[in-house]
């Protein structure tokens, strides 16, 4: 077994993936293809934000397409549904138990926040020039988390097809009541909020200057049911100071 941003997954889910050997493709917009095809793989799986290299995994192995993160308003019922095809194709006991247990936790995290939390909220990746983000959008796979567990969504601007913009960090100053979730990239998010702690544009942003930020560590951005489960039990738990949180 190989999956792409292995470091990350790790980081994020401790030992999911401690207990068996999976190796490192890379980045999943780039991923080792010379590895992939020295696996052997007999089934692929990819999303459709790999559209420029998806004719070279179909000459390696089968290969199946996920709509997971196409930017639309419907990716937890997706998130599951891809879950239960994969638990089709590789039926076990674990793999049914823990189908069941993540389902069940999706559900338990369904609109707790709608009455308890009236501000809006963005989540955003900080790129390491200290200048620009990624900001998600209603239609993203974090996006779609907020929106799930009652959140509203204060990305008001357009974004792309993958449900996110990349903006200059000036245009978060027009976030007002908005709580800012920064979605972490280990030492990378680090030395960024440390170049931005003399940024005169940042510390002009309402939540920056509201204590209204919150660090969630290593968030895989591109994940499916398990991301989306923990994604949503950090929010409605609260992230404390000493978990990484509020910075």
């Amino acid at each position: 077994m190989a999956i792409t941003e292995k470091a990350r997954f790790q980081s994020y889910f401790g030992d999911t993936l401690a207990a068996q050997e999976v190796l490192d493709l890379g980045p999943p917009w780039e991923p080792n293809l010379e590895l992939i095809e020295i696996l052997k793989p007999s089934l692929i799986y990819t999303s459709n934000y790999t559209h420029l290299i998806q004719s070279q995994l179909m000459k390696i192995a089968p290969t199946e397409v996920s709509d997971l993160h196409g930017g639309r308003r419907d990716q937890m019922q997706r998130c599951v549904d891809f879950a239960v095809k994969i638990s089709r194709r590789l039926p076990s006991s674990a793999t049914s138990d823990r189908l069941t247990s993540l389902v069940s936790g999706l559900k338990r995290t369904k609109d707790m926040l709608r009455s308890t939390d009236r501000r809006d909220a963005v989540c955003i990746y900080l790129h390491n020039n200290a200048r620009f983000a990624n900001v998600f959008g209603p239609g993203s796979f974090p996006g779609n988390v907020l929106e799930h567990v009652g959140l509203k969504n204060g990305w008001r601007g357009p974004s792309n097809d993958n449900g996110f913009a990349y903006v200059g960090i000036e245009r978060l100053a027009a976030l007002k009541g908005t709580r800012l979730y920064i979605l972490g990239d280990g030492d990378v998010t680090r030395v960024t909020l440390r170049k931005l702690e003399s940024s005169a544009i940042w510390n002009a942003i309402p939540a920056v200057q509201q204590q209204e930020v919150v660090l969630l560590p290593n968030i895989p951005m591109y994940g499916a049911l398990s991301t989306a489960v923990k994604l949503s039990e950090q929010l409605v738990a609260g992230i404390k100071p000493d978990q990484n949180g509020r910075i």
